[in-house]
C-alpha cells in the first residue's frame, strides 16, 4: 500500500465518522448503532436492479413510508410504483431535511447496504 493510499484510506474513514455523528444526531440514534432502516420510492424494475446491484450515490431514502409512497409514483414512469425497505449504513448517508441522501455508491449484502470498502466484511458473514 502506497502513501497516497494510506492516505485515502484515513480521509474516507474521517468522512465516514462524520457522517455517522450526523445520521446518530438526526435520528438520535445510540453509539452503537450503525444501521438504519429507511424506504426508497422507485419503480419494480428498478427496484430489482438496486436489490441486484446497489443504491447509486445521491440517491434519496426516507424514514417516512408515506414519502416513498409518493416519489415512487412519480418515478414510476409508467411502470409499477414499488417502495423498498433498506437496512443502510449510516456512514455512507447524510440527512438533509425530510429525506436522506446517500453519499456514495452503497451495495447490498445480506445485512444491508454498505459502502465498497465494507462489502467484503459484510459479505464474509
Amino acid at each position: 500500500m502506497n502513501l497516497y493510499n494510506i492516505f485515502e484510506e484515513i480521509v474516507h474513514d474521517n468522512i465516514t465518522q462524520m457522517r455517522m455523528k450526523r445520521m446518530r444526531e438526526e435520528f438520535k440514534l445510540r453509539d452503537d448503532v450503525n444501521w438504519l432502516m429507511v424506504y426508497h420510492g422507485t419503480s419494480e424494475k428498478n427496484a430489482k436492479s438496486i436489490t441486484r446491484s446497489k443504491l447509486r450515490s445521491g440517491s434519496w431514502v426516507t424514514t417516512d413510508r408515506s414519502v416513498a409512497e409518493l416519489y415512487s409514483q412519480r418515478q414510476a414512469h409508467g411502470g409499477k410504483p414499488y417502495v423498498m425497505v433498506l437496512n443502510v449504513f449510516i456512514g455512507g448517508c447524510l440527512p438533509t431535511g425530510d429525506h436522506i441522501v446517500t453519499q456514495e455508491d452503497l451495495f447490498s449484502t445480506s445485512k444491508g447496504f454498505v459502502p465498497k470498502n465494507l462489502l467484503k466484511k459484510y459479505n464474509d458473514l
